[in-house]
């Protein structure tokens, strides 16, 4: 009877001849496990990192075209500014080519009066 409690008692793994493989195995895969957890974490990291920039660049390009709007808009009123003062000066000019076009007509007039009677 006590050799059979010696052989109950005895490991697993020293009577198995594939157990000493089996851990082997186990362990080797532990082994590829952590380097892969350790790459997907550098790879996670340097994602961050390429998202960080990405957002930085987006950041700048973001204030790039705030400006150039800032600037178009100030050139849109320079531009309505400059409409209306043409608008003003074309109403100016054309009153006075009015003006001095019925004055020599009135003038012409007169001079036509004046050769007939």
């Amino acid at each position: 009877m006590v050799d059979s409690d010696m052989r109950g008692s005895e490991r697993l793994e020293d009577s198995k001849p594939g157990w000493k493989r089996l851990k082997n195995l186990f362990a080797g895969m532990m082994v590829r496990m952590d380097k892969m957890a350790s790459e997907m974490k550098q790879e996670i990291s340097e994602s961050k990192q390429e998202t960080s920039a990405v957002v930085v660049r987006m950041d700048k390009m973001a204030q790039e075209m705030s400006a150039v709007v800032g600037r178009m808009n100030l050139m849109r009123e320079e531009m309505r500014a400059a409409v209306g003062e043409a608008r003003q000066f074309t109403l100016e000019y054309s009153k006075r080519l009015r003006q001095d076009l019925t004055e020599e007509f009135k003038e012409e007039l007169v001079a036509v009066r004046q050769q007939w009677w």
